[in-house]
């Protein structure tokens, strides 16, 4: 059905980002965004976000949810958490899109 790219599993949160969340490693804000096809758009959208939660009181995570791109999308997300541990994601092994 979908599978996890990362070794992260949702429901435990690594210590990278446990460094962003508040001293009981909880987090305030957590950021989802599905994703498809938006190789042109992933730097600016990740500059964005960290701009927003950088002006944000608590903790933040952000996790991107690729819907089964057909461009280089999950290689820019690979490449983005290797850069920064804090971004997590999801690689769904098609596109499910918004309507079931």
């Amino acid at each position: 059905m979908f599978s996890y790219n990362n070794p992260l599993t949702p429901f435990s949160p690594p210590s990278s980002i446990a460094s962003n969340s508040d001293q009981t490693g909880n987090v305030t804000y957590s950021f989802v965004i599905p994703i498809y096809n938006e190789e042109d758009n992933i730097a600016e959208l990740y500059r964005r976000l960290q701009a927003l939660i950088t002006t944000l009181e608590g903790s933040s995570e952000l996790i991107l949810v690729d819907d089964g791109s057909c461009d280089r999308t999950l290689a820019l997300l690979r490449q983005l958490h290797q850069d920064d541990p804090s971004v997590r994601y999801i690689s769904l092994a098609r596109n499910f899109g918004h309507q079931i």
